[in-house]
């Protein structure tokens, strides 16, 4: 959930968690997203000089890319993300308590640091 109470969708989920791994942790390595998910990712991973794969639908085929080295995060659309540092599975309490990090470094909301994030990205002016 968002500040204002409404829910977040999972492609903003994954986008803020690559945000925060990479900015406010300095993650560097591979990121592994299926191929629906949200374009911003591959902007983000663009942006910041970061190894993509993309993959078929299913977590199945993120899991293994995982336990690769050298990789750091990975993400389907259904909002199921895991942490290469961490267990090559989903998982949600850790996704959970890296947003609560992220609003604790950020001190600001997430709609705020979604809206930025989406606004450096986005290839329409707003």
């Amino acid at each position: 959930m968002d500040g204002r109470g409404d829910p977040l969708t999972n492609q903003q989920v994954i986008t803020l968690l690559l945000h925060h791994l990479v900015r406010n942790r300095g993650g560097r390595g591979t990121v592994t997203k299926t191929f629906n998910t949200t374009v911003l990712v591959n902007k983000l991973c663009a942006a910041w000089n970061l190894p993509l794969t993309e993959v078929a639908i299913g977590f199945r085929f993120i899991a293994p890319e995982l336990m690769k080295p050298g990789a750091l995060f990975g993400a389907e659309e259904s909002g199921s993300v895991g942490f290469a540092s961490h267990l090559p599975e989903r998982h949600g309490l850790t996704a959970g308590l890296m947003l609560l990090e992220m609003l604790a470094i950020a001190r600001t909301t997430v709609n705020r640091i979604y809206a930025r994030l989406e606004r450096g990205y986005s290839p329409q002016p707003r």
